[in-house]
């Protein structure tokens, strides 16, 4: 909850206004969506053993309170999705936003060849969140579409896609997320030299 309330003031230290729709009223039935997905994001953040994901609820919640065009309906989406996924995952989708960093993942599928062999049981583990990711819509391979297996994962041609967009943004992982954790990332899913 504090997390919230700092991503919150900071959005309104930098002059942003709240959103002025139906957010924060009650409809008479039930309270205001922002009560509602205020308990959903403390909710996700209560079972969240992953202690790292807390800031990024925090720009969730913080993001639903200044952002007109993610609806109460989507913004439950993206809690639910948030609560879903690893850290590891949201690293992994900071990495595919970062044009630099993308560059320096492998650039083929690790289903021809011994590549997947040469990996350890961390990349692997790895790998097989991204291939998670695309099961779930969040991201797509832009040189080859459908993953079938694991090793159809092309860590270089990965693109955010949808929801994955908008809770990247939503949850400022460009910003947020340390460059040695995308680091960590690249250096597991690159070519040895």
């Amino acid at each position: 909850m504090a997390l919230a309330v700092v991503a919150i003031a900071a959005e309104l230290d930098q002059g942003k206004m709240p959103r002025s729709d139906a957010f924060f009223d009650p409809d008479g039935r039930r309270p205001p969506a922002a009560e509602e997905l205020f308990e959903g994001v403390l909710l996700k953040a209560r079972d969240a053993y992953e202690e790292r994901k807390l800031p990024l609820l925090a720009n969730l919640y913080s993001s639903f309170v200044f952002t007109n065009t993610i609806s109460p309906t989507l913004a439950n989406s993206l809690v639910e999705l948030a609560g879903r996924l690893t850290y590891q995952q949201l690293v992994f989708m900071a990495v595919a936003l970062d044009q630099e960093r993308r560059q320096r993942l492998r650039n083929a599928s690790y289903a021809a060849g011994a590549a997947l062999q040469r990996m350890d049981s961390n990349a692997i583990g790895l790998l097989t969140e991204v291939y998670s990711l695309h099961h779930l819509g969040l991201v797509h391979d832009v040189t080859s579409g459908t993953w079938i297996s694991v090793g159809n994962v092309n860590p270089a041609g990965t693109r955010l896609q949808g929801s994955g967009w908008i809770l990247a943004d939503a949850m400022k992982l460009s910003t947020t997320i340390p460059a040695e954790e995308k680091d960590a990332v690249v250096s597991q899913l690159s070519d040895p030299d």
